[in-house]
């Protein structure tokens, strides 16, 4: 019998049991953003993170740390609740509030040391040093991803961005995995480098540095920087940052779509348009590998920013002298064209311009109309005036170069009135004669040969010494096939060529009037210094339409390491 009544009160005190409340958060958790936990009554919370347990029936918790975490609730000894979440690194698009100007963002602190180096081959180590020294928090970055990233998650990236109404003050933010240490080990490193500590209230740390000031805060797990000049300070960043969407720049769906759209690449670039402009906003990667760096980006509009103009009329390109060091094309409609470089009619860059021509007789708009939508131009390296330019200024490198340029035209009138007006708006010292089907003005400036020739079908223009002796090109074909459909028709196309430069550079001129040692050791000075400016071998900037505004292509290539 009393066996019988102990078995009876096992089944009594098991079915008194209450199980355990076991869930596992479907919704995405990130580092750094409070997650919520809710009990029937008091618990005794474990995260499982390495913090202290906190009692509560309703609380909060961030997790500092990408991973698997297992978080139990306690009452008293018993376990009463469970939950299982799978935290994953915070984006660096929610990093970055959704109503900057511009933002350039690094996917991963990995992509930095290459940037860096590239950068450093591109525009000089000594350059891209006092970049890094302006914006501490990117080389401390950089020192914390090449030493092992000991208080930043490397997969969390690194933004840098402003604000429409701050353009002087910049702000830069990277993930942390514990705000305090990372906070620590960023304020050793500035105090290190010559910044002088200020002060540090309600969680916001002040430096200088001669006429710079740095205020750093952690926010949801990220380390801001507001690097400002010291009469510029905005007061309130911390706060503008705090209440900031989680989202950052994904909150906008537009934005989020545009940016889920991007192809892989090292760094993100993102830009908001200015008033008046014809698109809305930019977004694009920068692939970096090996010599060279690809830029792929898009404008996007409501519609295509131009379309192809119906008949091209004559081009330069298809016929221009061979061996240029730059070439561009602009195959666009003349009052699309203006749109996307001054602003839309009524803006006020815009109406400065044409007020200003108005005073000299021209109306801008009527001129636009004049243009038929094709412009061409060629720039070439004159070495022989460069040669005899340098040695009468001692050694001082002088560049010199011949410009050529070519535009579609659909009715003259108005645009010689528009040259007449930019001859008297900026006192050009030409002369212009007029023929039954010819209009020329012919003179100097800057100590350069200029001419100009407009009839009913085309305008021309040189700059610089007759390049007549070169053989004609097709460099359409050539440069459009080079770089994938690149100065075709409805692209806007630019090219500079280094390598060519330094080719014509190097290439011996032999020169009645100079002696050849001379000339010679001016060639060879101008290469020097060209090396020591930029390893840049060529680049090139493309742009087309598209249905919801243009695609754009760059490609910057360097010279392979000796």
């Amino acid at each position: 019998m009393l066996r019988g009544a102990s078995w009876l009160l096992v089944v009594l005190v098991v079915g008194c049991v209450r199980p355990v409340r076991v869930e596992t958060r479907e919704t995405p958790v990130e580092t750094g953003l409070e997650v919520p936990f809710v009990a029937d009554g008091v618990r005794r919370w474990d995260f499982g993170d390495g913090s202290a347990p906190v009692s509560s029936a309703q609380l909060t918790h961030a997790f500092s740390k990408a991973g698997r975490y297992v978080v139990r609730g306690f009452e008293g000894e018993a376990l009463r609740e469970q939950v299982t979440l799978i935290v994953s690194p915070r984006g660096v698009f929610h990093l970055v509030p959704p109503d900057v100007k511009w933002a350039v963002m690094a996917r991963g602190l990995e992509d930095l040391p290459p940037a860096v180096d590239f950068a450093e081959r591109l525009v000089g180590a000594a350059s891209t040093q006092n970049w890094l020294e302006r914006y501490p928090l990117h080389g401390w970055a950089l020192d914390q991803a090449t030493a092992g990233a000991q208080w930043v998650d490397p997969r969390e990236g690194l933004a840098y961005f402003a604000w429409d109404d701050s353009d002087e003050v910049r702000l830069s933010v990277v993930g942390v995995t514990s705000a305090k240490d990372a906070l620590a080990a960023l304020e050793t490193w500035l105090l290190d480098r010559g910044w002088n500590f200020v002060s540090e209230v309600q969680g916001l740390a002040r430096f200088e540095q001669e006429e710079r000031a740095l205020d750093l805060f952690v926010d949801r797990g990220a380390l801001y920087a507001v690097d400002a000049p010291l009469t510029r300070r905005q007061p309130g960043v911390q706060q503008r940052i705090a209440a900031a969407p989680s989202l950052g720049l994904e909150q906008d769906g537009k934005v989020a779509s545009a940016l889920d759209q991007l192809p892989s690449g090292a760094l993100v670039v993102w830009a908001r348009a200015p008033v008046g402009a014809a698109w809305l906003q930019l977004a694009g990667t920068v692939r970096l590998s090996g010599d060279e760096a690809h830029l792929e980006a898009r404008l996007i509009g409501a519609a295509p920013l131009w379309t192809v103009p119906p008949s091209e009329g004559p081009r330069l390109l298809s016929h221009a002298p061979e061996g240029p060091i730059a070439a561009a094309v602009a195959s666009i409609a003349p009052r699309q064209l203006a749109d996307l470089v001054l602003g839309t009619e009524g803006t006020p860059r815009r109406k400065g311009i044409h007020e200003d021509l108005s005073l000299q007789g021209a109306e801008l708009e009527r001129a636009l109309d004049g243009l038929a939508g094709t412009f061409d131009a060629t720039l070439y390296v004159d070495v022989e005036s460069f040669v005899r330019k340098t040695i009468e200024a001692g050694g001082r490198p002088q560049p010199q170069a011949t410009l050529l340029f070519e535009a579609a035209v659909k009715d003259r009138a108005p645009v010689e009135a528009l040259l007449d007006a930019w001859v008297r708006r900026w006192q050009v010292p030409v002369t212009k004669s007029v023929e039954r089907q010819l209009r020329l003005w012919r003179g100097s400036a800057s100590g350069r040969r200029v001419e100009i020739a407009l009839t009913h079908q085309a305008l021309f223009a040189q700059s610089g010494a007759s390049v007549g002796s070169r053989e004609p090109a097709d460099l359409t074909q050539s440069l459009g096939t080079r770089f994938e459909g690149a100065f075709g028709p409805g692209h806007v196309s630019v090219f500079f060529d280094v390598g060519q430069l330094r080719r014509e550079l190097l290439t011996p001129r032999l020169m009645d009037d100079v002696d050849p040692r001379n000339a010679l050791t001016a060639q060879a000075l101008a290469v020097t210094v060209l090396d020591r400016l930029t390893q840049l071998d060529l680049a090139l900037f493309d742009a087309s339409p598209t249905a919801d505004g243009a695609a754009i292509q760059a490609v910057v290539r360097l010279r392979a390491k000796d």
